[in-house]
């Protein structure tokens, strides 16, 4: 229940005033094609999924079911540096999000709590580094806000109380 308040939490905060990323935007420009891997005996395979975008796609994610086990979703496109939104994909998709250019592929993930991403196939570049960096760190501050929100609204109305409740006050008895 709380990882479906903080999945909607997040997207929310993803969505609406997340936070900034740095002025100088090194993510993709194209996405030019979507799909998942989907699990078939101890191989993965891709299969192409034409309704599913991710970058400049709707706010909701719908990853097709219909296509076997799921295990990531992948997207094509002209670098593998996140942008934003792309945060979403494992929160409400709850898989990894690979992305892969032409000459490299990267798995965008949560480790322990920690948004990563992790090369593949292929380097980042040293001024690619540093805008992953920034924005796996405008990732995770949308995360931690949207988890504790979750906490808070998932808090029962009686936490807001004492644990035990003090005994009744008797009147003083008259003699």
């Amino acid at each position: 229940m709380t990882t479906a308040i903080a999945s909607l939490i997040f997207l929310a905060a993803a969505s609406t005033a997340p936070v900034s990323a740095p002025a100088k935007e090194l993510g993709p420009k194209v996405e030019k094609a979507c799909g998942v891997l989907v699990q078939k005996g101890d191989k993965s395979e891709y299969v192409a999924a034409p309704g599913l975008k991710v970058m400049g796609g709707p706010t909701q994610l719908a990853v097709p079911a219909d296509k076997g086990q799921v295990i990531a979703v992948r997207c094509t496109r002209d670098t593998v540096v996140p942008t934003q939104g792309d945060g979403r994909v494992i929160v409400l998709a709850r898989k990894p999000f690979m992305i892969e250019d032409a000459a490299r592929l990267a798995s965008l993930e949560i480790d322990k709590g920690q948004f990563r991403l992790r090369m593949l196939e292929g380097q980042l570049t040293a001024e690619e580094q540093k805008a992953v960096q920034a924005r796996l760190g405008v990732f995770q501050q949308n995360l931690n806000a949207a988890l504790a929100q979750a906490k808070a609204k998932a808090q029962p109305a009686s936490a807001l109380k004492p644990a035990v409740a003090p005994a009744p006050v008797k009147a003083p008895t008259k003699k």
